[in-house]
């Protein structure tokens, strides 16, 4: 979410104090905070899921690497 740096209305200079625009930027500050905190969980458990995803692989690549030889016998023997 891109994020509007414009110099805060309320800081204006030769200008009096703008609460309500110091409000509306605290808020769109506030609201960009709360997207970057989902979006940044969200690539947290998508890391997790894939981890979890490489660690499966991993396990069905061992298992598969330990019956190798098991199976060059057999094929030798035929």
């Amino acid at each position: 979410m891109a994020v509007d740096m414009k110099p805060y209305a309320g800081f204006e200079l030769g200008k009096s104090f703008n609460r309500e625009a110091l409000v509306a930027d605290q808020t769109t500050i506030e609201q960009a905070l709360t997207a970057a905190k989902q979006k940044q969980t969200q690539e947290k458990q998508e890391a997790q899921r894939n981890t979890e995803q490489i660690n499966q692989n991993t396990n069905q690549i061992q298992g598969i690497e330990r019956t190798l030889p098991d199976q060059q016998r057999r094929l030798t023997a035929l």
